[in-house]
């Protein structure tokens, strides 16, 4: 099933001014759609499938779903400023309106340890609904993983369901501005000067 992306229109986080927010162009999630079936997605729980273009639960009592997602290309020095934020969009349905799912956020440090967790409501929506959770990105996160989750209260199928997931990050201009852009590669000179003003010093006694 294709539908059209989701666009976020308005969230203020806490750290962030709405005037300035800067939101990176790049989605962090892959298949997030599901166009490519379960490409890149992991099932750690009961079965799904994405037969028809989203993610769905089958005979099963509950369902736990992943995709883990490195932040190495990610500027570190803006990852270890606290003023990083993120944004998921993401589609969720049901068929009965009973069975319930919802959507995590977890974040890890480089050695595995897990810094913080976000969760959207647990829900059973009429039709399909678009939703969004966001929140600040906590010092040091290396990876990022996002759950989906789902559990059976009535019937044989385990009908809920989620589709056109994606995951950006954002910052206020005046961060970016302080750190450089999003990416490793935008890192202003300014923070590699303890690198380079020592070859330059030697280049200039020479």
């Amino acid at each position: 099933m294709v539908r059209s992306l989701l666009i976020a229109t308005s969230l203020v986080f806490s750290s962030l001014s709405f005037a300035d927010v800067v939101t990176m162009k790049t989605d962090l999630v892959q298949n997030g759609d599901f166009e490519n079936g379960m490409e890149h997605w992991d099932t750690y729980l009961g079965n799904v499938n994405a037969d028809s273009g989203f993610l769905k639960g089958g005979l099963t009592t509950a369902y736990s779903v992943d995709q883990n997602v490195s932040l190495a290309s990610i500027n570190k020095y803006l990852l270890s400023s606290g003023e990083l934020s993120f944004l998921v969009d993401f589609q969720q349905g049901s068929y009965i309106s009973k069975d319930k799912g919802r959507l995590a956020v977890a974040f890890k440090d480089v050695d595995g340890n897990v810094l913080s967790v976000i969760y959207s409501p647990s829900k059973a929506p009429p039709a399909w609904s678009d939703e969004s959770i966001g929140a600040s990105i906590p010092i040091n996160a290396h990876t990022m993983t996002i759950n989906l989750y789902g559990t059976r209260s009535d019937g044989s199928y385990l009908d809920v369901y989620f589709d056109n997931i994606s995951f950006s990050l954002q910052a206020s201009s005046d961060t970016l501005n302080k750190y450089g852009g999003f990416y490793a590669s935008d890192v202003p000179v300014l923070f590699l000067g303890g690198l380079f003003l020592p070859f330059l010093m030697r280049r200039k006694k020479s």
